[in-house]
């Protein structure tokens, strides 16, 4: 499951916030950092880490060094730009029986309302892998909605399941695989 992870795309918060794993990827063997603001000076030289201020471009750049790969996309700011820009094939979500009372929003402050398929549950030991497509990013999906009948069904790969507490993840369209995980979260959907 790691081994097809290629990049990983986070906000600066979040780079910040984890001080970018001291230069060693969190998953995959490069990380793009959405960010207004440059790599800090003098900040691991040798690091696979390259910062741009563009959804769209940090989408291409992980893509780019992903090859076929995966390409995860934190959730939070970051990843509510990426679903807005309507980027985002698939959605995973974990459910687990915590409740924290307080946080961030999952996808940061997107507005508008983003339509996704009936999940595929998967239970597991105190958790619920719930996987979604964006019907958006399906044309089937969209098309079947549109005139009123109902989605086509579809089972994704059990090498999807997330490995952390919670949270969930999005997925771009590419050739390979590629997701899009937040905060506390990790995982991936593979493209059906």
């Amino acid at each position: 499951m790691w081994a097809a992870i290629g990049t990983s795309v986070m906000g600066r918060h979040f780079f910040d916030l984890m001080n970018g794993w001291e230069g060693r990827p969190p998953a995959g063997d490069h990380v793009v950092v959405l960010s207004h603001r440059p790599k800090p000076a003098g900040w691991h030289p040798e690091a696979s880490y390259h910062f741009v201020d563009d959804v769209t471009a940090a989408v291409a750049k992980a893509r780019d060094l992903a090859g076929e790969r995966t390409v995860i996309v934190n959730a939070g700011e970051a990843g509510g730009q990426v679903l807005a820009a309507g980027l985002v094939d698939e959605v995973a979500m974990d459910v687990v029986p915590v409740v924290f009372g307080s946080g961030k929003r999952y996808f940061g402050s997107i507005d508008g309302q983003h339509l996704l398929e009936d999940p595929h549950v998967i239970q597991g030991d105190r958790v619920l892998h719930l996987r979604f497509r964006s019907a958006a990013r399906c044309p089937r999906t969209s098309r079947a909605w549109r005139t009123g009948r109902s989605p086509p069904s579809w089972s994704p790969s059990t090498r999807g399941r997330s490995r952390t507490a919670s949270g969930g993840d999005l997925s771009l369209p590419q050739m390979g695989r590629s997701v899009m995980s937040g905060g506390y979260s990790s995982g991936y959907i593979e493209r059906g």
